[in-house]
């Protein structure tokens, strides 16, 4: 027996007569329906289309075709926001006068950025091993220096220096039981 969604209908998982299903889900997609909608549209479960994908190498290259026409749509769609411009209507007193071109900035930006490498944010790091590597060696003489061996503040006996890396992990989200040893003292 086929397994139902909560709305009723099947929901594509294990059910071997769903092969028919192909072509109508691609017709979905053609209708420049995602994903989601198109399973929704059809009654196929997303877990379903991505195994036909990963099976039937027809079905990826129809489906891989789909999103390149998507794609060229949304970029011609982008295109026109962004450098012809859309046409807005003015109202006065309840009824249209006039329409305004209004452009997207956004879009055009991000257009941009995406064709002249002019455009694209960058930012070029040269590392100095040597000097980084100096950088913490004194970092950790300094650590030893003026961080106690042991806790000045209370009496728990526990070395000071693995107290603080246990905080800065903690405010890292990190497990210091599993990073840092008892005792261990870490500079």
């Amino acid at each position: 027996m086929a397994k139902k969604r909560k709305d009723g209908k099947p929901d594509g998982r294990g059910q071997k007569g769903q092969l028919h299903l192909k072509g109508p889900f691609l017709d979905a997609m053609r209708q420049r329906l995602f994903i989601t909608q198109a399973c929704e549209n059809v009654g196929v479960a997303r877990s379903t289309i991505y195994e036909w994908r990963d099976r039937d190498p027809e079905f990826k290259k129809a489906m891989e075709e789909i999103e390149a026409r998507t794609i060229d749509l949304l970029r011609s769609e982008a295109f026109r926001r962004g450098v012809v411009g859309v046409d807005e209507p003015i109202f006065h007193m309840g009824k249209q006068v006039a329409t305004s071109k209004k452009y997207s900035d956004y879009l055009l930006d991000r257009m941009l950025r995406a064709k002249d490498p002019a455009f694209r944010d960058s930012m070029r790091v040269d590392v100095n091993v040597g000097f980084v590597t100096m950088l913490v060696g004194r970092l950790q003489d300094i650590i030893q220096r003026v961080v106690p061996i042991k806790c000045p503040s209370c009496a728990c006996g526990l070395p000071a220096r693995s107290d603080m890396a246990r905080e800065l992990l903690m405010l890292q989200n990190i497990n210091p039981a599993a990073t840092v040893a008892e005792g261990e003292v870490v500079a």
